[in-house]
């Protein structure tokens, strides 16, 4: 026969919950810890994302400034070939 009860012991507290109590405590719990993960899992790439978006833009930005001389010195592509290493 099912228990519809269970004492429980976190720490100093004691106390006898329900099983649909605990459940919900359980999914409660879960839905905390999505809502703290998905900042951690989102944030960093964006971090990144932005950071080598700024690279290239001021990459392209040192190179369009530069006099045609320094400009023509560099091979065919190399400046694709810059901001895409980046």
């Amino acid at each position: 026969m099912g228990r519809k009860h269970a004492h429980v012991h976190v720490g100093p507290l004691h106390a006898t919950l329900s099983t649909g109590t605990l459940a919900a405590i359980a999914l409660g719990l879960t839905l905390v810890r999505l809502a703290m993960q998905l900042p951690i899992s989102i944030l960093p790439a964006r971090i990144a994302a932005d950071v080598q978006a700024q690279l290239r833009s001021r990459v392209f930005h040192a190179f369009t400034r530069a006099s045609w001389e320094v400009q023509s010195r560099d091979r065919e592509g190399q400046l694709q070939d810059t901001i895409r290493s980046r």
